[in-house]
């Protein structure tokens, strides 16, 4: 098989855009069509494969940029999250340091004020250790005093009681004097006589036995109370005094009654007239049941009781 001119390769004919001092040399070299388009196919399919490789190696990179990008955002949350739980460590630490100073201070006052209760309390009670004692003693001199008044008052008890037997006897003495002598008086006084009743003082008994007697008789009926109407009437009001105005247990004002009781009174100052006493009446205003339904103010004071 005769080759192709026009495929005919020159190797070893240098080429005029390469330099003289190239690593090797072009050489011509004989090949047949079907090598050419065999060497094409490879020369496509190797560029293909260049491309797809370089596409591949284009995604992986990015994909690897992706990768590191989120990898860095990532870090960087994890910094900032970091950073602010540092802070908050750090507000909290701030906190901490002056909640401890506060209650330091605190403690130290609180301390200061112990210190001066337990001194005040050691003064206080020596004070009531020397009071106690002095109570003591005064209590033992009291003592010693009591059974020295309590002595003489038992002397003057036995003193007193023979004086007062002294005393009895004697008033029984004249107690027994006074009785002999009341006895021998009424010996005298209703004891028999020896005069006799003449027949004149019994005529006069006995006309005044048959005398009728004056006033009101027996059996026969009363005309009762009589009331002076025609004597001219001055009304007064009597209320009750401001204490009973009240309710005694809660307190609460007692409510007016619109009722008035009335009672006369005959007085005389010129001349006579009737007083009309008009007392005023109150209702209870709460349900304490301490107070009867109806509350009258009390009667005024009369000379007579149960009088006019």
């Amino acid at each position: 098989m005769a080759s192709d001119p026009s495929l005919a390769m020159d190797v070893n004919a240098p080429s005029s855009a390469q330099p003289a001092d190239a690593p090797f040399d072009r050489q011509m070299v004989s090949i047949s069509k079907a090598e050419h388009i065999q060497l094409k196919c490879d020369a496509h399919y190797w560029q293909t494969q260049f491309s797809r490789l370089s596409r591949h190696r284009e995604r992986d990179v990015q994909f690897l940029k992706d990768a590191l990008a989120q990898r860095d955002q990532h870090c960087l949350d994890v910094i900032s999250g970091l950073k602010d739980a540092i802070a908050q460590r750090e507000a909290q630490c701030i906190a901490l340091k002056s909640d401890t100073a506060y209650w330091r201070m605190q403690f130290a006052r609180a301390s200061r004020q112990r210190e001066r209760y337990v001194q005040r309390f050691k003064n206080d009670q020596a004070q009531h250790d020397g009071a106690l004692s002095r109570l003591k003693e005064q209590m033992a001199q009291r003592d010693r005093d009591g059974v020295e008044a309590l002595s003489r008052l038992k002397e003057q008890m036995a003193q007193h009681d023979a004086r007062a037997a002294q005393v009895l006897s004697e008033l029984q003495a004249a107690l027994d004097k006074s009785r002999a002598h009341v006895k021998d008086l009424q010996k005298r006084l209703f004891g028999r006589k020896s005069e006799k009743p003449g027949s004149c003082n019994e005529q006069q008994t006995g006309s005044a036995a048959t005398k009728r007697a004056r006033g009101q008789q027996p059996g026969e009926p009363g005309h009762g109370r009589t009331f002076a109407v025609n004597l001219p009437g001055v009304v007064e009001e009597i209320d009750l005094p401001a204490v009973d105005q009240c309710c005694p247990e809660c307190g609460l004002p007692l409510a007016p009654h619109p009722g008035v009781v009335d009672s006369e009174v005959v007085e005389i100052e010129v001349k006579a007239y009737r007083r009309i006493l008009r007392r005023k009446q109150y209702q209870p205003g709460c349900l304490c049941c301490a107070l009867p339904a109806i509350v009258t103010a009390p009667l005024a004071p009369k000379i007579i009781p149960k009088g006019k």
